[in-house]
Parts: structure tokens; C-alpha cells; sequence
């Protein structure tokens, strides 16, 4: 008998991100991340080591590309913060040889991301979706909710694939909340999902440093 998908999930970019955060960081720096991130991870493990479909995860091209910006700004950045330079000279000293990415940063990247599109022997990858977005929500959301055009974007396409779970942490989608309830999908935070997964007794591994 065909198991039938009970939930279908859309990662946004800023869970991925902290997924890359985490996989990146050395062990002993782990122990300093936020409980946010702590779960981030959590659940795309948890996704990824999955047996079946039950629960269908999916992303976009966007998000993964978006998310790679993310963390190779991160790690520039917090190389900036330890030798005491602001942040805001991110720009002008990004290809700088002491700060730019190293080769094995790169391949470390790369390999993670495959790791999160590609079927393997030991992960089920998150579904990669057509980035076909409904038109009239994403102009619905820019102009009557303030929701900037990425943003929109992302939730276009997750309605469009009838996902019932958004997970994000960016508080610019909690705005537009009662409008995707009518639409038959909740924005909830990586928390709260594994809340609920744990509430309908699927077994989520704890975060491990």
C-alpha cells in the first residue's frame, strides 16, 4: 500500500542558511549557536534522513542560491568581526586574500549542497521545485502587505505546490499570516513545526555539537 504525504513542507531560505551555518562551523564554535539555528538544523537532518514521503520537503532554486550568499557572507564576516573591522567594509574587503572564501571552504559549500538536492544512500534530498510563482499573490502581497518581491516570491511558489507549512524565520512573513491561512498554509518557525512533528509522533533527533 502506497503511503499517502501527509505534510507538505516548503524550506525558506534563512533555515537552510543556518543548516549551512552549523555543517560549516567547527565543532568547538557549535556549542555557541542560537536555540533558532539549533532547530534549523534539526529539522533539515531530520528531513534528510527521512525513511519516506510521508512528510515531502520542498525548496526552490532560489532559496538555494539565496542561502549560498548567506553563509559566504557569514564566514567573511566573521572573520571581519574577529580581527575587530566592522562589518560594513564587507565590500570592499570580501576578495581581500585574508578574508575571501579558501578552496576548501568552497568545496565544503558545494558538497553540502549537494548533499541537500541530490538522493544518496544515506539522505533523501528536499524536492527542488519549478519556480513557477502565482503572479497575482506575489503582487497581492508586495503592494497590500509590504512583503518585499523575494519574500513574495517564495510564498508564491510554495502555494502554488499546495504546501501546507512555510518554515521561516524572517518576521517580514508573520505580517501577511490571516491572508495564508486562507490559503490553507501556516507560517511557522523551525520550532514550532518540529512541535508539531514530535506532537503527531515522528521522531526528531536533538541537536548535537
Amino acid at each position: 500500500m502506497a503511503l499517502v504525504t501527509k505534510h507538505r513542507v516548503y524550506i525558506e531560505t534563512t533555515i537552510i542558511s543556518d543548516w549551512l551555518l552549523v555543517e560549516t562551523s567547527r565543532r568547538n564554535q557549535r556549542n555557541l549557536l542560537g536555540s533558532e539555528v539549533r532547530a534549523s538544523h534539526e529539522l533539515i537532518s531530520f528531513l534528510l534522513q527521512r525513511d519516506n514521503d510521508v512528510i515531502l520537503p520542498f525548496t526552490s532554486y532560489w532559496a538555494i542560491f539565496e542561502s549560498v550568499g548567506v553563509i559566504k557572507r557569514t564566514n567573511i564576516e566573521l572573520w571581519l568581526v574577529y580581527d575587530g573591522i566592522p562589518t560594513k567594509f564587507y565590500h570592499e574587503l570580501k576578495d581581500n586574500e585574508n578574508y575571501k572564501l579558501q578552496d576548501f571552504q568552497i568545496k565544503k559549500i558545494k558538497d553540502l549542497i549537494h548533499k541537500l538536492t541530490t538522493e544518496g544512500k544515506k539522505n533523501k534530498p528536499l524536492k527542488l521545485l519549478v519556480e513557477q510563482s502565482d503572479i497575482n499573490t506575489a503582487l497581492f502581497l508586495i503592494l497590500n502587505k509590504d512583503l518585499e518581491a523575494p519574500d513574495s516570491f517564495h510564498v508564491g511558489i510554495a502555494l502554488s505546490y499546495g504546501c501546507d507549512f512555510f518554515v521561516t524565520k524572517d518576521h517580514h512573513y508573520q505580517k501577511c499570516q490571516e491572508y495564508f491561512k486562507d490559503k490553507h498554509m501556516q507560517i511557522v518557525k523551525p520550532q514550532a513545526l518540529i512541535k508539531i512533528l514530535k506532537g503527531e509522533g515522528f521522531v526528531i533527533p536533538s541537536y548535537s555539537s
